[in-house]
């Protein structure tokens, strides 16, 4: 996506929800055929009653930030920056990835990913209730922005974020960790921004220059350079190198949200958020201080993407 102007950023968002609730009723009951056997019916249904307690969703959800402007001939009002939006967004193939997109999120999704994370609770209401929902009222009633924490409708979260990019090669497993269901809601949010071959370019030019002259200045006071720097370079070269063959530079961040149903379980939650952290190998990450609000809002799969500047 690099080579399209009009592509500004993405992100992948996951949303790990414990238990089913009435989302998996709803879907059962769309695909569940009155003439089948009895004995299946009612081992379905069963399965529907109990299942929901020990189970959970996980939503995987892609945000395209797309400017409709940076174009030739720009659209003038808003129903002509829609449709060229909409053009860009179905333009994408993403086959190389190894998905593919479902299909393009309604408005009703929309309403129900914001309710729910300020809401939790209201996570496996039924369709109809957010389908009666105006934009309004999906964010929260009331909230309190603390230094540490989050405290909003029906829950108290805890955000995280990527501290340092990692230094070495790290394998495809490495968020599992973060990803894997447990007893509180989390949500990942991986933000991205690609770069353009002449900005990536620069970028790793300017690496291989600021590595050298580390290198350069401790070999001046100790008479040699640091293994570390030694690597640095290297670990430039070798990107430099990858970026003339036609790889592009990526631009990325991470955060991770966990959220607890009351004050009380926000420990638990804590702990068992920086026990995933740790597990992630390679990833280094710290709790957003002071940005807690921020940071639950901008993980939200809406569009906003905080590696964009314009």
């Amino acid at each position: 996506m690099s080579t399209d102007e009009q592509v500004k950023g993405a992100s992948v968002t996951i949303q790990i929800t414990p238990g089913a609730g009435e989302a998996l009723s709803d879907d059962v009951k769309d695909r569940k055929r009155p003439d089948a056997p009895r004995l299946a019916r009612e081992i379905v249904d069963e399965l529907v009653r109990t299942t929901p307690h020990a189970t959970a969703s996980v939503a995987p959800w892609m945000s395209v930030t797309v400017d409709p402007e940076a174009t030739v001939n720009p659209p003038q009002d808003l129903g002509e920056k829609v449709a060229e939006a909409l053009r860009v967004v179905d333009g994408l193939d993403l086959s190389g990835t190894g998905t593919d997109v479902f299909r393009r999120a309604t408005a009703t999704d929309v309403r129900r990913l914001v309710r729910s994370a300020y809401d939790p609770d209201s996570f496996n209401a039924r369709e109809e209730h957010f389908a009666q929902l105006q934009w309004g009222e999906c964010g929260p009633v009331a909230a309190d922005d603390g230094f540490e924490e989050y405290a909003h409708d029906g829950g108290v979260s805890v955000s995280w974020v990527l501290r340092e990019m990692p230094r070495r090669p790290i394998p495809y497993s490495v968020l599992l960790p973060l990803l894997s269901p447990g007893r509180y809601q989390r949500r990942v949010t991986l933000a991205y921004r690609v770069l353009s071959p002449r900005e990536g370019e620069a970028v790793l030019e300017r690496e291989i220059s600021n590595a050298a002259q580390r290198a350069e200045a401790t070999a001046q006071v100790k008479g040699r350079a640091k293994w570390s720097q030694k690597a640095d370079f290297a670990r430039a070269e070798k990107a430099a190198a990858q970026a003339a063959g036609g790889a592009q530079v990526v631009d990325w961040t991470l955060m991770v949200t966990t959220t607890a149903r009351s004050a009380a379980d926000l420990p638990a939650a804590r702990q068992d958020l920086e026990r995933a952290v740790k597990a992630t190998k390679g990833i280094r990450m710290r709790p957003a201080y002071g940005a807690q609000g921020a940071v639950f809002a901008a993980g939200l799969p809406l569009g906003y993407n905080p590696l964009v500047k314009d």
